[in-house]
């Protein structure tokens, strides 16, 4: 049981939180500095986080009711714009809620829509655009896995609200399609890179950056396959017709997703050998046979 002192604390942390929103006189540097102190705080304590989450607004007026999760998400929306690294603290601790029960229901309950608004139109529109290099994971990483991640929650959730129904995901799903084949091409060349280094004995690709690229992998195919297995073929004919499910992405999808999620594959299959018999045809190679 935390003293009155954590209390305290909590009340100070959420108005400095607010402070954006209220005033906009907040500079970006101290916001930025405040959200890594409670990154730091929930990453170090998970009971703090859990009673932090769990606690009243520190004040009786609900007009100025000042709540963890509706405070960091005013803050990540504010340094949307202003500051990259500023935004990914504040993803990183939303992701740390989603780590426990009361956290995730506090982030559903408080702020899921605009949450789901913000990291969506963060993934869709700010990231792994289509000019963009592959290469260029290797900088959005550390925002891109936390983001779906935090997303992938959000879909999952019992009683899913209508602002993430699976056939709204669809900017999603193209850019998860697109993610795919950046990674693949990037893990290809971390491959080469190895080989070469191996050959000329100089150092290869580090340890931790195959590792942030693999963690970034299996958070991408989790939350794809959650979505691809609820679509409809209504849902896949409009990817078919927008350009984002094709032949190549279907294959790096096909060959990313299994065999993990093997029946989210025969599922996509099935559907598109209604909608589209000739992309079917590709794809069927790659795609596992369904069971007699």
């Amino acid at each position: 049981m935390y003293t009155g002192v954590s209390v305290l604390t909590y009340a100070h942390l959420c108005v400095c939180l607010s402070l954006p929103v209220l005033t906009y006189m907040l500079t970006v540097e101290l916001l930025v500095k405040v959200g890594e102190l409670v990154h730091k705080l929930f990453d170090l304590d998970e009971d703090l986080m859990r009673e932090w989450v769990s606690l009243p607004a520190p004040s009786a007026e609900p007009q100025s009711a000042l709540l963890v999760a509706p405070c960091l998400l005013e803050a990540a929306k504010q340094l949307r714009s202003e500051s990259p690294e500023g935004l990914e603290v504040y993803v990183h601790t939303l992701q740390l809620l989603t780590t426990v029960e009361e956290g995730v229901q506090a982030l559903v309950e408080q702020a899921g829509e605009g949450v789901w608004s913000l990291l969506s139109g963060v993934v869709t529109s700010d990231l792994c655009q289509p000019d963009d290099p592959a290469l260029v994971l290797l900088e959005q990483r550390s925002l891109l896995t936390p983001a779906l991640a935090v997303l992938g929650v959000l879909f999952c959730c019992p009683d899913r609200p209508a602002y993430c129904s699976p056939h709204s995901t669809l900017p999603l799903v193209a850019s998860l399609l697109r993610l795919l084949q950046y990674l693949k091409e990037c893990q290809q060349k971390a491959t080469e890179s190895r080989e070469e280094g191996e050959v000329a004995g100089q150092p290869a690709v580090s340890q931790a950056e195959d590792q942030s690229l693999q963690f970034l992998s299996e958070t991408a195919t989790d939350f794809l396959s959650s979505i691809l297995s609820e679509l409809s073929q209504e849902s896949v004919l409009e990817l078919v017709r927008s350009g984002a499910l094709t032949e190549d992405s279907g294959v790096c999808a096909a060959q990313s997703l299994q065999p993990q999620h093997s029946a989210t594959v025969q599922h996509l299959s099935a559907l598109l050998s209604c909608v589209d018999p000739q992309l079917f045809a590709s794809l069927a190679p790659h795609c596992p046979r369904p069971r007699p």
